[in-house]
């Protein structure tokens, strides 16, 4: 029995002593001496010679020859792995990672969108209308003859509406913060 034990902790294809950590492990490693990628058999306990490293026509005049083809063998395949295989599969993990920040990046953007349109957008429409050439509205729409008799009036309306909303925009900022720190005190309370 111990002859066998032995003999299972050996290299079959050169007869070495085989490292005891790496034969345990049951996976594949490298013989020191020939090479031989060797792994123990699990059903049985032997060692079993899984692949040798080197190719079996690197003895002699053509052994270069077989490693060269087999390294480009290795880099052809490479390329279609990377491409069709490992690209595909990194960029979507990207986006599973990344996609709920860009939902709420373009969520941000929309909002700010809709806040600038609501605070600035009578002030816009009034400067248009007074026939400024500005690079927001490149065409010219008709001016209606109510807005040319009292152009002044519209104007300082537009103007207090800013005002105001800008205003009411930072009230609005400190008292939602002020809200959210009374629910948060509220909470830690209880």
């Amino acid at each position: 029995m111990a002859a066998t034990a032995d003999a299972a902790k050996q290299c079959p294809k050169c007869g070495a002593d085989l490292d005891l950590a790496a034969y345990a492990s049951g996976q594949p490693f490298s013989c020191a001496r020939c090479g031989a990628r060797v792994q123990r058999n699990p059903r049985g306990g032997h060692a079993a010679v899984v692949s040798p490293t080197v190719s079996a026509d690197c003895d002699g005049e053509t052994g270069w020859l077989g490693l060269l083809e087999d390294l480009l063998v290795k880099m052809i395949v490479g390329v279609f792995r990377f491409i069709f295989v490992k690209v595909p599969g990194e960029v979507c993990r990207a986006l599973v990672r990344w996609f709920p920040t860009l939902v709420r990046f373009a969520k941000v953007i929309g909002l700010l969108g809709v806040w600038l349109s609501v605070t600035f957008g009578l002030c816009a429409v009034s400067l248009q209308f007074s026939g400024w050439e500005t690079s927001w509205f490149p065409w010219r729409t008709p001016v209606p003859q109510i807005y040319q008799d009292h152009a002044q009036i519209w104007h300082w309306c537009a103007g207090c509406y800013t005002v105001l909303a800008v205003c009411g925009s930072i009230w609005g900022a400190l008292y939602v913060r002020r809200r959210r720190k009374l629910a948060r005190v509220s909470r830690n309370a209880r």
